[in-house]
């Protein structure tokens, strides 16, 4: 795959840390960690986990919930999440909202089967992916190769100041509240930003949340040829 790759992609990619790092080429960062980062998979419903653990085993460590109280305890540092709607024990944008208090910007897919102007209109504000049951698996493959081939901030390799930084962005904040809350003046914290920047390869905080948050939308699908999946 590597040997495809136009120059300045190769560079790009080798900086995230999706490829490993030339140390011939001067000038070069070595920011490259290898891992195979975790995907939560939240469903009451064993066949779903199933099948999305046969999509997903080959890329990600897959983990499995039937509940929200088990999705809470799930390892940190997640690639992303698969949540149904509807739990035994709550719903699925509960455990959206405690998933994101640890990774503000984690890709999350909904699965519901409720066709509902409410929920979709929630979804969006939450700024998670959704998709109706019974869906094509081809769709979950979208969303699966979508966090898979993009670049996440645990590739950066982001300091843990830089994450604080960030973290506090996410949550809204600017910078001289930034500042205020981590106990530096405005031009460290612009350092830092400075530095998530050159990583990331964002052009502004703003532009790497839209990023982070939104993956490729797989198409909500209602039904379809292709080998659906049911509650």
């Amino acid at each position: 795959m590597v040997k495809t790759l136009t120059k300045g992609a190769h560079n790009l990619l080798e900086t995230l840390g999706q490829i490993p790092h030339d140390r011939s080429r001067r000038g070069a960062t070595p920011y490259f960690r290898e891992m195979r980062r975790g995907l939560l998979v939240v469903d009451d419903t064993a066949v779903v986990g199933r099948a999305i653990e046969r999509l997903a085993r080959d890329r990600f460590e897959v983990h499995h919930a039937a509940s929200a109280a088990a999705a809470r305890a799930a390892p940190a540092d997640l690639a992303g999440a698969i949540v149904d709607l509807l739990l035994p024990d709550g719903s699925g944008f509960d455990v959206v909202a405690a998933l994101r208090e640890r990774q503000p910007e984690l890709p999350v897919l909904l699965l519901t089967a409720v066709f509902d102007r409410r929920v979709l209109v929630r979804a969006h504000a939450a700024r998670v992916e959704y998709l109706c049951k019974p869906a094509p698996l081809r769709n979950i493959e979208a969303f699966l190769a979508a966090l898979h081939d993009a670049p996440t901030l645990a590739d950066a390799c982001l300091t843990p100041r830089e994450r604080d930084v960030l973290d506090r962005f996410f949550a809204g904040a600017c910078r001289a509240a930034i500042a205020a809350q981590l106990g530096m003046n405005e031009m460290t914290v612009k350092a830092h930003v400075r530095g998530i920047l050159r990583k990331t390869g964002a052009s502004s905080l703003s532009a790497l949340a839209v990023r982070m948050a939104r993956r490729q939308r797989p198409t909500p699908a209602g039904g379809g040829s292709e080998r659906p999946f049911r509650r």
